[in-house]
């Protein structure tokens, strides 16, 4: 496989993005568990602010990682890579780890 070259003007600096979204401080609708019942908690803002970002401040690269187990629900690698090649313009896009057995082929 070809190596991916970004274009110019990007740095040697890449992101790994996290697989779960960023906790919020315990609000009056949080449980113990760090959950909340903001129906916008956990959508996709965060992922497309920390992309624009990174490539503001030279990343030349944004990856996402597959998993198998976490205690708390995670973002899916590939939908996060599609919303992240919306968020930019000029990064390289991958995945650290795909997990393919947990993929269907049909």
């Amino acid at each position: 496989m070809p190596q991916a070259i970004p274009p110019l003007g990007l740095g040697p600096l890449g992101l790994l993005l996290p697989p779960q979204p960023p906790r919020r401080s315990p609000s009056p609708g949080a449980s113990p568990d760090g959950t909340t019942d903001d129906p916008t908690f956990g959508r996709t803002p965060w992922i497309v602010e920390t992309c624009q970002g990174a490539e503001e401040a030279g990343a030349s690269a944004i990856w996402a990682s597959d998993h198998l187990f976490w205690r708390r629900p995670t973002l899916e690698c590939l939908t996060t890579l599609a919303v992240a090649a919306v968020a930019t313009r000029r990064a390289v896009l991958g995945s650290c780890v795909l997990q393919l057995p947990l993929r269907s082929v049909a």
